[in-house]
């Protein structure tokens, strides 16, 4: 909290040209290395005639650095900050400067979550600002905290190996902070794919299984049947039900024409109704008898 209040107090005390200079765009790359080391990639395209040099406050270590297309120091007034040129005083134009470091020790850990802090500060008039976080690999969001990512509108993906967390914002005010706050655990067993995609893998499957489920039930339904696999009964059971067509038989015709008794002819009438080759409909005080198979000779 005390970085914090330092942070905007140091906000507002810098000159008023740069509070309100232009930032076209301000990308904030952090990727954690491991639990005590990152490395920082900080990406800033602006109006150079506005914006003749950038401050960049940052609470932890600052080491490693290296600039692109300008020229960058540490300072530390109230708070530690990042003072960075352009290659040239006399820039016209639309300019960018990169910069990279590593920094260190900035993870706090409370028994199994770790948790991390940084507060990014937008001290212009911004069109577009990108922060991204990548955590350590074998690492995922804690499901212990009640909110474990803030800013809550984020974005975030894996790209099997590492989470990977991207917050955009558009037309940023000056004298602004982005408080990121993340709090992360250790996977215990299973790869980065496995936490974030198993659902997706359980629902791909369920949806596979029923595909093949589904053809297997219109080829078999569709196949035929050869009358050879029957016995005489049922054979001729079946051959008094073709003999009609498509239409429904009256079970009572199948006994006068078969010559069985009732109750074998109930007997081959369920019989081939459980193996899914007839199917018995009861209309009233009438058993009708319709085939559910094509049959062919064999």
């Amino acid at each position: 909290m005390k970085r914090f209040i330092i942070l905007v107090f140091l906000l507002f005390s810098l000159p008023i040209v740069l509070s309100y200079s232009p930032m076209r765009n301000m990308d904030v790359n952090i990727n954690m290395k491991n639990q005590n080391e990152a490395q920082v990639n900080l990406y800033f395209k602006y109006d150079a005639e506005e914006i003749r040099e950038i401050r960049f406050p940052f609470q932890y270590a600052l080491n490693n650095l290296n600039v692109d297309n300008g020229s960058c120091i540490v300072k530390k007034d109230i708070q530690q900050y990042l003072l960075c040129k352009p290659s040239s005083p006399f820039l016209v134009g639309e300019t960018e400067i990169k910069i990279q470091f590593t920094t260190r020790d900035f993870i706090v850990k409370e028994r199994n979550v770790s948790k991390v802090f940084f507060d990014i500060p937008v001290l212009w008039l911004t069109d577009n600002v990108v922060v991204v976080l990548q955590l350590p690999e074998g690492m995922a969001i804690s499901s212990d905290v009640v909110l474990p990512v803030s800013p809550s509108d984020v974005n975030i993906v894996s790209d099997g190996r590492k989470i990977i967390l991207k917050w955009n914002f558009r037309d940023m005010e000056p004298e602004n902070i982005i408080p990121v706050r993340v709090y992360f655990e250790s996977l215990s067993g299973g790869t980065i794919i496995q936490k974030v995609y198993s659902p997706l893998i359980i629902v791909i499957l369920i949806s596979i299984v029923f595909l093949v489920a589904l053809v297997y039930w219109k080829v078999s339904k569709g196949k035929p049947v050869v009358l050879s696999v029957l016995n005489e009964s049922e054979r001729m059971v079946v051959d008094i039900i073709r003999s009609q067509g498509d239409q429904k038989v009256d079970q009572r015709l199948i006994v006068g024409n078969s010559g069985f008794s009732k109750a074998k002819v109930s007997r081959v009438i369920r019989s081939l109704e459980e193996r899914g080759l007839i199917e018995s409909e009861r209309t009233g005080r009438k058993n009708k008898i319709i085939l559910k198979k094509k049959f062919v000779e064999g």
